[in-house]
């Protein structure tokens, strides 16, 4: 009876301390995370305890780290042989975006307290640090007294960069921002010379500039904003007297509508082409754009395409028609704008159509699907060789009278 007795309390006392030592282990008490923070660069963020807090009873972690834009977070913790696993997710959460973001998650966790552990983000070690970039040793260089190429902790260009040419002279000059924390950054201005010390380009934020050797303009693009539209203009030359390229262009916000349904409408924007003009070397016209039309040469001066508001004509050098488009609109699903088509015409040498292919939107459950093509092709008697299988509908060709096609 006393054996008995004691198996029961052993067996009840072993039950007890299993229990004891359950609720011992670390248990996350709560959490909260951050929205996507646009101060760092998430493609080169590491991973990283930011932050350690005690309260009486918790400890607190803030992680940052980078994820994808769309995720979804529940975090959740483990701990194994001094080994404390931090996770956003026990499995990934939300949709997949083409970007990433900067994201923190405080953790606050109880039953750490007088424990010896490594702290894992993800399976992979992470540290308490300042350092939100991988970083390297600083370095600058000395030069008539000043310091240049200077590079900063995280590898950021800063202040004044000079290339030279092997015999010494400069060869670019560029201008960074004297201090850079967050983002690799663009230059201020940067100026390039031929060996000669004759200036050879000057890129400034709105103003791109080259010059010959012989110090005449070679090219000029210039940037500029006017209220909410942005002008963009420039030339460039083959030599100091032929021209090879000239235009003006304007961007701007618009609302988009539908001619098909009135009450669509979504905000965007627009590059309208005010005028633009190429040439050959030889001062032939190469392309000149036109609102209705814009017209291509061949250098020898023949035609080589035409393009209108809703199609295009090919030519080759003989000025044959080897090529012409059709595009139309037509009413899209619900919440879609149109669905865009565009029939292609290919021609053998003696004008009969050889090809022709249908490109066009078409309406999903889901709403979509873009660049839907069929096929028609014919052998040079006109004898159909292809076609696509179960097709019901009208054929395309035929809203085009033009278009002389047998059946």
């Amino acid at each position: 009876m006393k054996s008995t007795l004691l198996t029961i309390l052993l067996f009840s006392f072993c039950l007890c301390c299993k229990s004891q030592a359950k609720s011992d282990l670390p248990r996350l008490v709560k959490w909260s995370s951050e929205s996507c923070d646009p101060t760092f660069d998430p493609y080169r963020l590491r991973n990283r305890i930011s932050s350690i807090e005690h309260t009486d009873s918790t400890t607190i972690f803030t992680i940052h780290f980078s994820e994808n834009c769309c995720v979804s977070f529940a975090p959740l913790i483990s701990f194994q042989k001094n080994k404390l696993t931090l996770l956003p997710y026990p499995e990934y959460q939300g949709d997949y975006c083409s970007c990433n973001c900067c994201f923190s998650i405080r953790y606050e966790i109880s039953g750490l307290d007088n424990r010896k552990y490594q702290v894992y983000f993800n399976e992979a070690e992470v540290v308490l640090t300042e350092d939100y970039y991988k970083t390297v040793p600083p370095s600058a260089r000395l030069y008539n007294g000043r310091s240049i190429n200077r590079s900063n902790k995280f590898g950021f260009r800063e202040g004044l960069w000079i290339e030279f040419f092997k015999d010494g002279h400069e060869k670019s000059v560029t201008q960074y921002p004297d201090q850079s924390l967050f983002f690799d950054p663009d230059p201020l201005w940067s100026k390039t010379y031929y060996p000669s010390g004759q200036l050879s380009g000057y890129i400034r934020t709105d103003t791109s500039e080259s010059w010959f050797d012989n110090g005449q303009p070679e090219s000029q693009f210039i940037t500029r904003k006017g209220g909410d539209t942005s002008f963009y203009s420039g030339y460039r030359k083959y030599n100091a007297q032929q021209l090879a390229q000239e235009f003006s262009e304007k961007s701007y916000p618009t609302i988009f509508t539908s001619e098909f349904d009135p009450q669509y409408k979504q905000e965007g924007s627009i590059t309208e082409i005010v005028f633009k003009k190429e040439y050959f070397q030889n001062g032939n016209p190469k392309f000149v754009y036109g609102k209705d039309t814009s017209v291509s040469w061949f250098e020898t001066g023949q035609i080589e395409s035409k393009r209108y508001r809703n199609g295009k004509k090919q030519f080759n050098q003989k000025g044959n028609l080897t090529e012409q488009s059709f595009s139309w609109l037509e009413k899209g699903p619900e919440h879609w704008r149109n669905l865009e088509n565009t029939l292609y015409v290919q021609f053998y040498p003696n004008g009969k159509i050889r090809e022709i292919e249908l490109v066009r939107d078409e309406p999903t459950e889901d709403g979509i699907a873009p660049g839907v093509r069929y096929t028609w092709a014919w052998d040079k008697k006109m004898h159909l060789t292809e076609s696509p299988e179960n097709w019901t509908e009208p054929l395309p060709w035929t809203r085009f009278p033009a278009l002389r096609v047998r059946p």
